[in-house]
């Protein structure tokens, strides 16, 4: 759980990882002394872990010996390596790894301890200048007097906290990767609030979208941004076509229209000439009651 870090940061604490030394310093409080750091670094190391999200090592021993596959006599059949193997636990997971280093286990020069090329005793050994061991020794900023005598220092790795890569189907750590961790209270801080934040997204499935009033999913706002695009495309279409239709329409009634007008004036004009035919028949005196010249003007007309 972590709670200490945040705890001591609202303190107004400064908490830094400079070349794997964890520094906790406070502007004005002397409560944070190094007995009281070597108190509680072990759990602070554990939530640096959670709060990074990344594998932190710790160095907890070493070995010097020859490495290779033995027989049943103790022998090496396809030849014996020497090196120096490094042990490191994930400070989380509490998981060991080993990190072997090429190195000689024997004298390479003659001395009062000893000959040349005779064993060197237990766990001391012996590495070259431009090895990848000294390069390891070189990243952490511990001092060193001579390539023979690192037996000696060895201890002070323990201080010291590391990130590395791991092997993909071994418990080792790949020896280029291993480095002292580097942070800054800033930085820590920072990844603080980018936990918080992944945090909020992760429990609240990915929000999106937040007005004032309004809070989307993500997959809900698509949604609705895909429905809002599918109306606003469906509103013009139907805009477009009633148009389309309206003339269309307008059209048809003008057409029908005059049509309508072109039949209503033939019937009325028919209506009238029948009203007319009708009136004028109606009006129209029978033979024996027209006078002569009556009678004459009909005959006329007739004729």
């Amino acid at each position: 759980m972590i709670n200490r870090i945040p705890e001591l940061l609202a303190r107004g604490c400064d908490i830094s990882v400079n070349r794997g030394v964890l520094v906790v310093s406070h502007p004005t409080d002397p409560h944070y002394s190094s007995k009281w750091l070597r108190k509680y670094s072990n759990h602070l190391i554990y939530e640096l872990s959670e709060i990074l999200k990344i594998p932190i090592y710790q160095y907890i021993g070493y070995s010097a010996r020859d490495f290779g596959k033995k027989d049943a006599n103790g022998g090496f059949p396809n030849g014996r390596q020497s090196g120096v193997c490094l042990q490191f636990v994930d400070v989380v997971t509490g998981e060991t790894y080993n990190a072997i280093f090429n190195a000689s286990l024997e004298r390479t020069r003659t001395t009062k301890s000893g000959k040349a090329g005779e064993r060197l005793p237990k766990n001391r050994f012996i590495v070259q200048k431009r090895s990848s061991f000294v390069a390891f020794w070189r990243e952490t900023g511990l001092a060193f007097s001579c390539y023979s005598e690192f037996y000696k220092r060895m201890g002070r790795l323990s201080n010291l906290c590391f990130t590395a890569d791991t092997h993909p189907t071994k418990k080792k750590l790949v020896n280029k990767t291993i480095r002292p961790l580097n942070l800054v209270s800033e930085e820590l801080q920072a990844h603080l609030s980018g936990k918080q934040e992944v945090s909020l997204r992760q429990e609240s499935d990915k929000l999106v979208v937040s007005t004032s009033d309004n809070t989307m999913r993500q997959a809900e706002a698509i949604s609705a941004c895909d429905k809002e695009n599918s109306t606003t495309l469906s509103s013009k279409e139907i805009e477009r076509y009633s148009r389309c239709v309206e003339t269309l329409v307008r059209s048809n009634n003008s057409t029908c229209e005059k049509a309508a007008l072109s039949k209503d004036y033939e019937l009325s004009n028919q209506e009238r000439t029948y009203k007319d035919n009708c009136s004028n028949s109606l009006n129209k005196k029978l033979p024996q009651e027209q006078t002569t010249d009556e009678w004459l003007a009909d005959y006329d007309k007739a004729s």
